[in-house]
């Protein structure tokens, strides 16, 4: 039997680089169909094999298509953190740029994991 991904799924991610002791939860969804094509398709060398670089330098697109939300995050310094339900370029700009490939990586895995496997 196949089964369909739901668009509207929610993972709950916490970063490996997240060492706090309230971690902030990443609220990561599977990519819409369109989004996942355009995405894939520049990634993908003539020969059919992944291109990793290109697959990272879209890595800002994968995030701002597939987070729905942050639970527990400090925006900015002397901000107290907070969760945010409306992902605001303002949100996507704040995220520091070593988590962006993990986050990435973890939103394309999501669209391909089985109802056996663990989501994080």
């Amino acid at each position: 039997m196949i089964t369909g991904v739901d668009k509207n799924e929610v993972f709950e991610y916490v970063s490996k680089l997240d060492k706090g002791d309230k971690p902030t939860i990443w609220k990561l969804g599977v990519l819409l169909k369109k989004d996942s094509i355009a995405m894939m398709t520049d990634a993908v060398t003539a020969s059919g094999e992944m291109d990793i670089k290109a697959l990272q330098a879209n890595s800002p697109k994968i995030v701002k298509a597939g987070l729905r939300g942050v639970k527990n995050y400090q925006i900015s310094k002397g901000v107290d953190p907070k969760d945010y339900d409306e992902v605001t370029e303002e949100l996507l700009e704040s995220i520091p740029t070593l988590l962006i490939p993990e986050l990435a990586s973890q939103i394309i895995a999501n669209n391909f994991v089985t109802d056996d496997e663990t989501k994080n």
